[in-house]
């Protein structure tokens, strides 16, 4: 006989419970009374990721997978918002992702779709309305290497072979010998004839006694 305290008894129905449901919205059985393997479907090709899905799981279910792609097709929310969007238990239709591979990678593609069309709308401002700095913007975000002058100097300073701090130290040392070198143009520059050499010369006697 095996002892359970409270809340592990507890965790345990919970879980059986959460198997149950999952199983509530899978194929039970095929139209020969084969029932379906739920084995992972990774190799499932693009193409066929729809057809996957209706294979697996079940009328209702699917319906509601659908209007879940489409939220997310339409207004970009993840998986989770979207199944809460539905009135569909995000942490069942998780399990569920896990289990049929080809829901994870359909909410992949959709959401793929959300950002094509966002991108749609800036690329066609840019071009067709000559818009020179959302085109530079779109061109630094996904080029950056090439236009991100931010990312110019990055590889300018690792170009040097320098990491930061040295590189700031060079700075730094320029910086003073500049100076030096400015400070000494800006002393006058005189020469001192023989008479005045004598008058500075008595001076300096005077001034000794």
């Amino acid at each position: 006989m095996s002892l359970h305290t409270p809340g592990a008894l507890q965790g345990e129905l919970e879980g059986q419970h959460r198997d149950a449901l999952l199983q509530l919205l899978k194929v039970t059985e095929t139209a020969h009374g084969a029932i379906p393997t739920y084995a992972s479907h990774s190799h499932v090709p693009l193409s066929d990721l729809e057809s996957e899905i209706e294979r697996l799981v079940n009328e209702p279910t699917l319906k509601k997978l659908k209007a879940v792609f489409l939220s997310i097709k339409k207004n970009g929310l993840t998986y989770r918002e979207a199944c809460m969007i539905q009135r569909c238990d995000p942490d069942i239709y998780q399990d569920l992702a896990q289990e049929v591979p080809a829901i994870a990678k359909l909410v992949e593609i959709s959401m793929l779709e959300f950002k094509e069309k966002l991108l749609n709308v800036l690329s066609n401002k840019a071009i067709l309305e000559n818009d020179d700095k959302l085109a530079q913007y779109l061109l630094e975000k996904r080029f950056e290497q090439e236009f991100d002058n931010s990312m110019k100097k990055l590889a300018a300073r690792k170009d040097t072979g320098h990491d930061p701090v040295t590189t700031a130290l060079i700075f730094i040392q320029q910086a003073d010998k500049q100076a030096i070198v400015d400070a000494s143009a800006a002393e006058p520059d005189f020469e001192v004839d023989a008479e005045d050499a004598e008058i500075l010369e008595g001076k300096s006697v005077l001034d000794s006694i």
